[in-house]
């Protein structure tokens, strides 16, 4: 938030009707924005761009799914977003997406594209401002028939972390938001995504594969703690058998030292003998204490480590 305010001011400064007019098409809902970004609470609006999401989107407007990346998100904090575009006519299609990061489900509409009944093409841009989303509608001529190339990406530095059934599925759902139609071809023996498009649809592939390196870092961590945890449950239990063997010989040794006390009461030891089995009660009761102490220093790593799986931001 605070980095959109230079521009609003910017704005105050000109006027915001000037404006509107020196760029016709992009700022003239200005006035209106303006508004509803000065009376956002933009100070506390943190939001995690890493945390991953999941998002079920059946279908509707953009607006519509805007509002469900939000409320996906809302666990990580909230975000401006400020449009200069009207979103609530946009249609937008079915979108089901899998731990991605809420950046990755924004940048989304990028990748779309409409057409009027004159043939015009145009779609959407999403540009970050700090903690602010802005969004504008950018012309893109009339439809005709575009160039395709092929490219060739390799998928293999994002397993075993992603499944290539995973990265596969993100490529189409990407690609089917555009028009045309583009050959995706996965080689499994070299782990090759080779794909024929247009750029804009490559450029669409180069958009999802560029967001999975956030998801591949948070799966990889999760994976590291949780090998993490199960050495800790290792630990632990060693620790507690050693405690057994401890507590044992702990019983002997002080049934040992009452005796030898005894023994000592009749004339038949001296106290050099009561004192070696005093030691040797005590040197049971440090070993005990050692392992319950590592026995709760890995409790607590486990507790830990299972809250860090269960929430890899630390919100």
């Amino acid at each position: 938030m605070k980095q959109i305010w230079p521009a609003i001011l910017a704005l105050s400064t000109i006027g915001i009707s000037q404006a509107a007019q020196a760029v016709p098409g992009r700022l003239s809902a200005i006035a209106p924005l303006v508004e509803s970004v000065l009376a956002a609470d933009g100070d506390d609006a943190q939001i995690d761009w890493t945390k991953p999401l999941t998002l079920e989107f059946k279908g509707g407007t953009v607006a519509q799914y805007i509002a469900a990346i939000q409320s996906a998100a809302a666990a990580s904090g909230g975000v401006n977003i400020v449009s200069f575009a009207d979103l609530s006519s946009l249609p937008m299609p079915e979108v089901r997406m899998k731990e991605v990061t809420f950046m990755t489900a924004m940048d989304l509409l990028s990748n779309v594209q409409w057409a009027d009944d004159t043939g015009r093409q145009w779609a959407l841009t999403v540009d970050w401002l700090g903690d602010a989303v802005a969004i504008n509608r950018s012309d893109m001529g009339r439809a005709g028939v575009s160039e395709q190339r092929s490219e060739v990406w390799s998928i293999e530095q994002y397993q075993p972390a992603i499944a290539p059934e995973d990265i596969l599925s993100s490529v189409e759902v990407a690609l089917a938001m555009l028009d045309g139609k583009a050959n995706v071809r996965y080689h499994a023996d070299t782990g090759l995504l080779i794909v024929r498009g247009t750029v804009d649809q490559l450029n669409a592939v180069q958009r999802i594969l560029k967001g999975l390196e956030d998801t591949k870092g948070s799966r990889n961590v999760a994976a590291i703690n949780r090998q993490q945890a199960a050495l800790a449950e290792v630990d632990m239990a060693e620790a507690q058998a050693r405690l057994t063997v401890a507590s044992h010989e702990h019983a002997m040794l002080q049934s040992r030292l009452e005796t030898t006390r005894k023994m000592r009461d009749a004339g038949n030891l001296d106290d050099y003998a009561v004192q070696e089995a005093e030691l040797q009660v005590a040197k049971a009761e440090g070993r005990m204490q050692q392992c319950e102490a590592d026995i709760q220093r890995a409790q607590i790593k486990i507790k830990t480590l299972t809250e860090q799986i269960a929430n890899p931001s630390g919100r």
